[in-house]
């Protein structure tokens, strides 16, 4: 009874370990797919972000596969806005990212006269994303109240890219804002 219990432990133990070293494998794969490291994807997210601030905080940086694709996906704040971007781990190219800002202000003036209206955000809009109403193959704008703050949401549709804006109804600022 014994040489038999040992016999299964030791099937057991062997089995364990070639599901972990397997595991392993897989993971070592994904890391030696990697054309760049942890610190210049953070490197290429604040030169796209245009941030020479060294007060970042880095609140997530993981390395994901996913479709097929090794990505870094990188979560950090700076000045009051949390960014969100994927990056492709082996070229470094920008796949996906988004900006928010952190306080939003509270409205003092609900009259519906002093909102800048759709024309002007879609203006704002065109503005940040550096593009023109040329490029621009659809477009959506709709004007909502969130959390009792109004504000215009405004969907840009071009050839390769779907750009989101929420935008302060009030003052124009960019609240926030994402690439796809």
């Amino acid at each position: 009874m014994y040489p038999r219990f040992l016999k299964t432990v030791l099937h057991f133990s062997l089995a364990c370990g070639v599901f972990l070293g397997s595991a392993s494998l897989l993971e070592q794969k994904a890391f030696a797919n990697t054309q760049i490291s942890v610190e210049k994807a953070k490197e290429i997210v604040l030169n796209h972000a245009n941030i020479t601030d060294k007060n970042v905080f880095f609140s997530d940086v993981e390395l994901d596969t996913s479709h097929g694709r090794t990505e870094y996906e990188i979560e950090f704040f700076s000045n009051n806005k949390e960014y969100d971007y994927e990056i492709d781990a082996m070229s470094g190219k920008v796949t996906s990212f988004s900006q928010k800002m952190q306080k939003k202000h509270s409205t003092q003036n609900n009259s519906t006269s002093t909102y800048i209206g759709d024309a002007k955000a879609k203006e704002i809009a065109l503005k940040h994303a550096k593009l023109t109403t040329a490029q621009i193959k659809h477009f959506n704008i709709k004007f909502e109240k969130d959390n009792g703050e109004a504000v215009y949401d405004v969907d840009l549709y071009t050839d390769n890219a779907k750009y989101e804006y929420e935008i302060d109804a009030i003052t124009g600022m960019v609240i926030e804002f994402g690439k796809e």
